[in-house]
């Protein structure tokens, strides 16, 4: 059809609980108790965002699809 319309008219958002490097890096860095700290605080940023979209009403297709790190 013609430019915007579709998906890239639209937007799309991704919710990530990771880091762009790993754990052990993170633990190198940071020392294993505030890597695992960091790590938990990731975790519970989704659930909250979950939450939020729940009370709130947010239509938004929110939607757990899992996470493969490799």
């Amino acid at each position: 059809e013609r430019v915007g319309c579709g998906a890239s008219g639209r937007n799309g958002g991704h919710l990530n609980n990771g880091l762009a490097h790993s754990f052990l890096s993170a633990k190198a860095e940071l020392g294993k108790e505030r890597a695992i700290a960091l790590y938990r605080a990731l975790d519970d940023s989704v659930d909250t965002i979950e939450a939020l979209v729940a009370e709130e009403s947010i239509d938004c297709n929110f939607r757990r699809a899992g996470k493969l790190k490799l």
